[in-house]
């Protein structure tokens, strides 16, 4: 659950856990597959980014060695509720996750 305004955090872990640094993750909204926030060689993607998500969104931490990652979305609008999957890819290697965000209003 995130509040209308404040940020949300879209966290995604590999298991077991190995380095994500060489690998492609990208978070994407299921149903439609617009990127949310894309990350290759080792930097982030933003020419892939739907346009509002840009600028609201940046990678976490610093865990990618350790196979975790996540994102966070800034100012958090009530059409960022719904489903979200993330996706990391090497190769033909790959896992993903989904779940839903909800945002709250006051």
């Amino acid at each position: 659950v995130a509040v209308l305004g404040g940020e949300a955090v879209l966290p995604c872990s590999l298991f077991p856990a190995v380095s994500a640094e060489d690998m492609e993750l990208r978070w994407f909204r299921s149903k439609s597959l617009e990127t949310v926030f894309a990350y290759q060689n080792r930097q982030e993607q933003k020419e892939e980014q739907m346009t509002p998500y840009a600028g609201r969104t940046s990678l976490v931490g610093n865990r990618l060695n350790q196979g975790y990652a996540a994102v966070r979305i800034q100012r958090v609008q009530a059409s960022d509720n719904g489903l979200y999957t993330c996706f990391f890819r090497k190769g033909g290697f790959y896992e993903e996750a989904s779940w839903e965000l909800k945002v709250a209003g006051w």
